[in-house]
């Protein structure tokens, strides 16, 4: 958070391939997920087109994402992970959508309002979840923004569903 507020530039490299990267933060999420007895379901087209970005800042924008969504399921709940592309607005974008969906009890409308800014937390006492410190949905936005996108968050079909969106002028795409 530091090193994006400040101005400061993110370690941008080229080549990085976000499937991999969310395949990376779902795996760093797995013994949670295990611990509470939740299925983290991955869905993304076999081949993401690479990008210059900063990988480890998106990964762990992703793996907050997920360990959200895990900590607020309930006991043989499912958290699903779905990777789509998009053309963008500009000649040679793409638009990469990670959304992560969770069944837990959802957000309170007024929380939902302001969830991404910084030390904005509560509890989710439906989940028997406490309260965290409210800095990781506002490190989300912080690095979407920083990769030329945003992140959202609805309630749809008595799910949660939080969209991470980042940008690519890049179209060389990699096989899995």
């Amino acid at each position: 958070m530091t090193r994006i507020g400040s101005g400061m530039p993110v370690q941008r490299a080229a080549g990085v391939e976000v499937g991999r990267v969310v395949e990376a933060a779902v795996e760093a999420e797995k013994s949670e997920a295990t611990a509470r007895n939740v299925t983290i379901s991955v869905k993304r087209p076999d081949a993401t087109p690479t990008m210059t970005a900063d990988a480890a800042l998106l990964e762990r924008a992703v793996a907050n994402l997920v360990r959200n969504a895990v900590s607020v399921s309930p006991k043989d709940g499912v958290v699903e992970v779905d990777v789509t592309m998009r053309e963008g607005e500009r000649d040679a974008q793409r638009v990469i959508r990670v959304e992560v969906c969770d069944d837990g009890p959802g957000l309170d409308p007024d929380l939902a309002k302001k969830v991404f800014e910084p030390f904005n937390a509560a509890a989710v006492k439906a989940a028997g979840r406490p309260a965290g410190i409210g800095l990781g949905l506002s490190l989300v936005r912080e690095v979407a923004r920083a990769h030329g996108g945003d992140v959202t968050v609805r309630r749809e079909d008595d799910r949660t569903i939080f969209r991470f969106e980042i940008s690519t002028s890049e179209t060389k795409e990699q096989k899995a």
